[in-house]
């Protein structure tokens, strides 16, 4: 059965969230779907849409204002979705209110990224038990926050973002490093959004007294601490031992150039898409307990996990992983297995297929 889909996303920002909105749009056209994205112009996925052959319209639903409700009621009359996914907070509010004005009203997907815990207060409550039809989560860490302010549970549903296991694949880490001129080092790298909760700083607490005759610590990605931390770095006298490689559209080089991939998150992550995505390519992984990673990441099985917010720990688990490569391959391999058979892309498209149709027939 073909329906219409709207997603509706109100961050302006680029991380996994963002990623996931275009990836499952883009799995649903393919599926025969209709599909539109709503979101505001200075939002940096409307841009990124285009690489995912992904239709979107822009609306300027960065505020909870009148102006924004005005011109999101349009946008949803003029498309006459089957089904609207809402993403963040404002995006979800906004539809909430905008759908009591209508005669048809849609049915509504709450899908929550982040494993914060949200408030028990009523509106709340309301927003996510009443003004949606399901909540889907990215966790089940998550899953269980949204249960506990008193949403039922059977309407709630685990359903972490999955990865294209053909675009993610293992390779040479020598070619790797040689084309990314890191030959003859041992590389540890971070994959993520350069902003606080994602443990750069822990990170380079860690390895602050590697030396960079052999070592290079590698962040890929970019936000909004990332000059700070640049600064940071250089102020310590650091600057030798670690490469900003920014935003890279193509990460799978840097990933299977890495020996080891490192996610130091210490609050609000759900399942993330890089960890996955260094999993599925065959790296080793340290990582910690923070929010949904222990769903994938599980001690001395598919990762190391460690403590959040503990450099001491994230050092010595980096360095048991540089002292012992057959542990480091036995982790690679058993994680590779894990998420080819629990992440992907396919898997994650399918689950929520089945979900907006019973939520259509409903």
């Amino acid at each position: 059965m073909a329906y219409s889909i709207v997603h509706t996303e109100s961050s302006i920002g680029w991380g996994g969230q963002e990623m996931r909105v275009l990836s499952e749009a883009r799995g649903f056209i393919e599926r025969g779907h209709r599909v539109t994205v709503l979101a505001p112009p200075n939002a940096q996925l409307v841009g990124r849409a285009v690489d995912y052959g992904v239709p979107i319209k822009t609306v300027p639903i960065f505020g909870r204002n009148l102006r924004a409700f005005l011109c999101l009621r349009a946008a949803l009359v003029a498309l006459n979705p089957d089904v609207i996914n809402t993403h963040s907070s404002t995006d979800s509010w906004l539809v909430a209110l905008v759908l009591l004005t209508l005669w048809r009203r849609p049915k509504v997907v709450r899908t929550r990224h982040i494993c914060a815990q949200p408030s028990r207060s009523l509106t709340t409550r309301w927003l996510y038990q009443k003004a949606a039809q399901r909540v889907v989560t990215t966790g089940e860490a998550i899953r269980q926050q949204i249960v506990s302010i008193g949403v039922p549970a059977d309407q709630v549903f685990s359903i972490p973002t999955g990865i294209n296991p053909d675009k993610f694949v293992p390779g040479s880490a020598d070619g790797a490093k040689s084309l990314l001129g890191l030959e003859c080092l041992t590389v540890i790298g971070l994959v993520a959004t350069i902003r606080s909760w994602k443990g750069h700083r822990v990170l380079i607490d860690a390895v602050r007294d590697f030396s960079a005759d052999n070592v290079r610590v590698v962040f890929v990605g970019d936000g909004p601490i990332r000059q700070t931390l640049e600064q940071e770095i250089c102020d310590a006298g650091l600057a030798s031992l670690f490469i900003f490689a920014g935003h890279q559209q193509n990460v799978l080089p840097w990933l299977q150039a890495m020996d080891i991939f490192v996610l130091p998150s210490y609050a609000n992550e759900g399942i993330s898409q890089a960890l996955v995505q260094a999993m599925m390519a065959s790296i080793p992984v340290v990582t910690t307990t923070a929010g949904a990673i222990p769903e994938v990441a599980r001690n001395r099985e598919t990762a190391l996990v460690v403590q959040p917010n503990d450099p001491i720990q994230l050092r010595a688990a980096i360095v048991e992983l540089m002292a012992n490569p057959s542990l480091a391959s036995e982790l690679a391999m058993r994680a590779r297995e894990f998420v080819l058979t629990h992440h992907s892309e396919a898997g994650m498209l399918s689950e929520m297929d089945q979900l907006f149709t019973t939520v259509l027939q409903s």
